[in-house]
């Protein structure tokens, strides 16, 4: 008998959706978003996929689609995203 019906087919799948970042970086959280209000500067990992970015710190971790951007801005020392 095979107990693991299904689970293969699963397991494949799992391993198909898994990306590997294209460019990873250091970056600094400054604020802006409503949810994830902060009064100082946040460390977090920036990692650029495809479709996506996500942003990674202890406090959070946004997903941001590139077809949700309205906007980007960079001023000089650092990015804003819309």
């Amino acid at each position: 008998m095979d107990f693991e019906f299904g689970l293969k087919e699963k397991k494949e799948k799992e391993k198909q959706e898994v990306q590997k970042p294209e460019i990873k970086f250091d970056a600094k959280y400054m604020g802006g978003h409503n949810a994830y209000p902060t009064r100082k500067e946040v460390k977090t990992k920036i990692l650029v996929f495809a479709g996506r970015i996500e942003i990674y710190s202890k406090m959070f971790i946004l997903t941001v689609k590139y077809n949700q951007m309205t906007n980007i801005e960079n001023l000089g020392n650092y990015t804003i995203i819309e």
